[in-house]
């Protein structure tokens, strides 16, 4: 028992030697892992600064707040607004009128200007639209109610199956989607029969969209023809064809109709810098050409953290347009290539000083 001893106190010895070997593993201190924080995200702002000279201006709409309202974007989105269902962050009364802010992102230049990809928790989507509501009354930011919904009808500009995400922007202004959990649904088209002259009116009940065509309808019209009513049902059908039918929204801000890319085959694609100088920061932007798609992740040089050469996930086969900026001494510098994707790619990103209308061209 006494000669087990010695070897029982090496055994402890050993271990806790290990142990402590595990412990003293350098680690970034918290305070310079928040420094490197605040400057990716000063470095982000100024990058961000650059899409927005060529962000897609908001729509804006001012209506009463003693009644409902319809509302209706450039590019279809309808909006019908109910002052009952809103109420002020700040926990005051709504003023006389409401203010409507509307943003329609509907093309993949229209996304990549207004640094806003198609992405749900590392997951590539494929947009029908993403969009933008911001309501305000008196200066002051509202919200929805408590279990109150916002009713929307959204442009149609795809055939494919598409369901409602929300997006949040964090602290270096990216997007994440995340589902909802509701479909988007054609909106009915509804054919209308001629009518005999005995037939003297009709009462109909119209949905809250067929309220905004009304100027298609004309009920006192005892007598219609055929061809008449083959004619109102081909402006009907088209009209009811550009956008789904309307979904209750049970948050506002930003609003996509997206669906998952399934995708068979996924790869990386690895990028390099190869000057003109040393890069500390970049905005780098994945634009699908032939899909509504957009990537868009930071480049930081400093802080292993925040250090990202590769894109994951994706879909071999696909062409994308690939674009880095970054900014040296107040200019400007930037690169963009076109390529189809394929396994195991790597690009080296040769950056030039660019000038504004340069920089449009290849952000379209």
């Amino acid at each position: 028992m006494r000669k087990l001893f010695p070897i029982f106190i090496l055994l402890v010895f050993l271990l806790t030697n290990c142990n402590s070997s595990v412990k003293q593993v350098p680690e970034v201190p918290k305070e310079q892992a928040a420094n490197l924080n605040d400057k990716a995200v000063k470095d982000a702002a100024k990058l961000n600064n650059v899409l927005d000279q060529f962000a897609a201006p908001s729509q804006f709409f001012e209506v009463p707040a003693d009644r409902e309202s319809v509302i209706k974007g450039e590019k279809g989105t309808t909006l019908f607004i109910d002052p009952q269902d809103l109420e002020l962050v700040n926990g005051q009364k709504l003023g006389s009128t409401i203010k409507v802010e509307l943003k329609e992102l509907t093309s993949q230049s229209d996304l990549l200007r207004n640094n806003t990809q198609t992405v749900s928790n590392g997951k590539l989507l494929v947009s029908g639209g993403a969009y933008y509501i911001h309501i305000t009354s008196d200066g002051e930011q509202a919200k929805l109610k408590s279990n109150a919904t916002l009713s929307v009808a959204f442009p149609r500009i795809t055939e494919r199956k598409m369901e409602l995400f929300y997006g949040t922007r964090d602290s270096l202004d990216r997007i994440n989607w995340e589902p909802a959990g509701q479909e988007f649904a054609a909106k009915a088209i509804k054919k209308e029969k001629p009518r005999s002259e005995e037939v003297t009116s009709v009462k109909i009940v119209k949905s809250e969209l067929d309220q905004i065509f009304d100027y298609i309808e004309n009920d006192s019209t005892p007598y219609q023809s055929r061809s008449e009513a083959e004619k109102r049902n081909e402006v009907r059908n088209k009209l009811y064809e550009d956008v789904y039918d309307a979904i209750q929204l049970k948050a506002l801000e930003w609003i996509n109709v997206d669906m998952f890319l399934d995708a068979a085959n996924t790869t990386d694609l690895k990028y390099t810098f190869a000057g003109p100088a040393k890069i500390e920061s970049a905005n780098i932007l994945v634009v699908f050409t032939d899909m509504n798609s957009v990537i868009q992740e930071y480049y930081f040089a400093y802080g292993k953290n925040f250090n990202a050469q590769t894109i994951s996930g994706l879909p071999v086969g696909n062409n994308i347009k690939f674009i880095a900026y970054s900014i040296l001494d107040d200019k400007v510098y930037a690169y963009s290539t076109k390529l189809k994707l394929k396994t195991g790619q790597s690009i080296q990103v040769e950056l030039k000083e660019m000038g504004k209308d340069a920089l449009r061209q290849i952000l379209k």
